[in-house]
């Protein structure tokens, strides 16, 4: 995706390139608006109210479990208002990838927020809860190959804060083999794909 010098981003999808830039979830998500419009500038503004509203309810949430609702109104604001986000990100040549992010993103945090900051001499959080964190912070990757480093994070963090509890890896398992489900497959099919229509994967990342 670019942005064309009239201002108006250009909503193509060139399938090899795009898939092999980790830009598979933002491409997928441009094709499903695309079923519906075709303009260009309506395309862009649901994708950003899309994953800006995602973003600002985890935000919220995230705010609410770590404090009050008061601290839940003012986690959203601060998501809703920031100037990165509402100025800088959506005039940024790469926003689509960048933009789709942020869907995954906040819902990935305040998952593994709620993981991290769990009791861990309670019964602990549902295995489930675990698989839908790696399904989170997969997708993202799927965005941007920098979430990679977020879930390394995610990962260290909780296996500190579970360590003391008995059988504590095994939901961490759950959490790393789905990301790993999303990872594998993606980079599996994206090397194919570059062997087939002789690409370079590096030269296609942003």
């Amino acid at each position: 995706f670019f942005q064309a010098e009239d201002g108006i981003r250009d909503t193509s999808v060139d399938w090899s390139s795009d898939v092999c830039s980790s830009d598979l979830v933002p491409t997928l998500v441009v094709t499903v608006f695309r079923l519906f419009t075709e303009d260009p500038i309506r395309i862009y503004q649901l994708v950003c109210g899309l994953s800006f509203s995602a973003l600002t309810v985890a935000s919220f949430l995230s705010g609410r479990f770590l404090g009050n609702v008061w601290t839940g109104h003012l986690a959203a604001l601060a998501a809703a208002t920031c100037p990165a986000i509402t100025t800088y990100l959506v005039h940024h040549i790469h926003s689509y990838s960048h933009v789709v992010t942020l869907a995954f993103f906040g819902p990935a945090l305040h998952v593994s927020l709620a993981l991290i900051m769990a009791d861990p001499a309670g019964p602990g959080p549902k295995f489930r809860s675990h698989l839908v964190a790696g399904l989170l912070w997969g997708l993202a990757y799927l965005c941007r190959s920098e979430m990679l480093l977020f879930f390394a994070v995610f990962v260290i963090a909780l296996a500190w804060r579970r360590r003391s509890r008995p059988g504590w890896f095994r939901p961490l398992l759950g959490a790393i083999g789905m990301f790993q489900l999303l990872f594998g497959t993606y980079n599996v099919y994206a090397e194919a794909v570059t062997s087939r229509d002789g690409i370079d994967r590096k030269s296609t990342r942003l």
